[in-house]
């Protein structure tokens, strides 16, 4: 019990008496923050144009983040506006539409959606009658169907702009009509023949049981029920009829409304690629905006807390200016551009390079040579007669022989012409 009592305050005395040291000897040390913030302000004072450099440096980052984020938006808005340009392109003159116009093309479009689809729960039961009662084949069937007549409105409206623009003959464009509205006719024409078959299998079942059921009573000699049994019969017989006659009706108005609506399909896209893109670039103008906004508002932040240093420190304003403009310069300044003391620099080099060139080309001279001709050029004196050698001393003759004549010099024999190469 006592080696943990005396443990414990020994771990506390120690640890008392290292605190007691370390205040004694780090506190003093250790610089307070009024001091470090009495001398930064000395330091402030002592060179202003250092503190502005060191403010741009720390602000630099989260301006870039904001000035790439204004980049970011202005290159989306143009990105847009090239967009909403190149659609209006589409358009004739390259203008926009009127209202009218805009609203009635857009007005087909919604009505020409729903006359296909009526088509497509119109035909898809007769085309599934026809089948068997397979559905797969009645939707393929029925997309098949259902596509002439969106492709020859297509067409019919696609030559009809080449005729009015002067592209296509009028009797090309009648050739090109008139076979379009045929095929489509034709089309239309099979799916009317084949419209009584949906009634017909609609009510083959019922037709069915109400022959089984009026034979039955029949043999069985009730007079009543055969009387009830054979109204039903008529009863679903005329339903049938009925039926078939709507049926009958309802294709070639659906086919109608459809061709009909469609020759506006291909208008009514650009509008609304066109009202997509004006929706694309006033979000992007508007992005581009907040964040424009977002940066001048930082800038201001920014330099209202610096002036207010610069005030608070004793410093002027036309200072602050003054340095502000000083370091733009410095940060404007083409980085291409040599300072004079790399200016100065070059041109030392080359002198030295020009020396040494000079130096490696020219001849090697003696110093007399040097001197001699720095006196005297070969332009002053005349140039030097050839050397005369000396004749050697006759000797005397032998007596009984004549004196030799003297030796006359032979006359040197003229050029002759070289004909070693002639190639003729």
């Amino acid at each position: 019990m006592l080696i943990p009592i005396i443990t414990t305050v020994g771990a506390i005395a120690l640890t008392g008496w290292l605190g007691f040291l370390a205040a004694r000897h780090l506190l003093p040390r250790i610089p307070s923050p009024a001091a470090l913030r009495a001398a930064a302000r000395d330091r402030v004072r002592a060179d202003p144009l250092d503190h502005v450099r060191s403010w741009i440096v720390r602000m630099a980052p989260s301006r870039l983040r904001l000035q790439q984020r204004m980049e970011a938006a202005q290159a989306t808005a143009s990105r847009a506006g090239a967009r909403e340009q190149r659609l209006l392109t589409t358009f004739k003159d390259g203008k926009e539409p009127s209202f009218a116009f805009t609203v009635t093309a857009i007005t087909l479009l919604v009505l020409w959606i729903v006359s296909i689809v009526s088509a497509f729960l119109i035909d898809l039961p007769i085309i599934a009658s026809v089948s068997g009662g397979n559905v797969l084949f009645g939707i393929l069937g029925t997309l098949l169907l259902l596509g002439v007549p969106v492709i020859g409105s297509v067409l019919l409206g696609h030559f009809f702009g080449q005729w009015r623009s002067g592209e296509l003959s009028t009797t090309w464009f009648s050739l090109v009509a008139t076979v379009v509205l045929a095929i489509v006719v034709a089309v239309v024409a099979l799916l009317t023949g084949l419209a009584p078959i949906r009634a017909e299998v609609e009510y083959a079942d019922q037709l069915r049981a109400a022959g089984q059921q009026l034979a039955m009573y029949r043999e069985d000699g009730d007079e009543n029920a055969v009387r009830f049994t054979e109204q039903n019969l008529a009863d679903l017989q005329a339903q049938q009829e009925r039926s078939a006659e709507w049926n009958t009706a309802l294709v070639p108005i659906a086919a109608t409304a459809e061709f009909a609506t469609g020759f506006f399909f291909p208008l009514a896209i650009p509008l609304l690629l066109l009202a997509d893109a004006k929706t694309s670039r006033r979000r992007a103008e508007r992005a581009l905006t907040v964040a424009a906004n977002s940066l001048t508002n930082q800038r201001a932040r920014q330099y209202a807390r610096l002036s207010a240093r610069f005030q608070r420190l004793g410093l002027t304003q036309l200072e602050l200016q003054q340095h502000l403009a000083a370091v733009n310069a410095e940060n404007t300044r083409d980085a291409t551009a040599p300072t004079p003391i790399e200016v100065a620099r070059g041109q030392v080099a080359g002198e030295l390079l020009a020396q040494a060139t000079a130096a490696a080309i020219a001849p090697a001279v003696s110093e007399d040579d040097a001197i001699t001709a720095e006196i005297v050029t070969t332009d002053e004196l005349p140039p030097l007669p050839p050397p005369v050698r000396p004749m050697p001393p006759r000797r005397p003759a032998p007596p009984g022989r004549p004196a030799p004549e003297p030796a006359v010099a032979a006359a040197p024999e003229p050029d002759l012409p070289d004909e070693s190469f002639d190639l003729s």
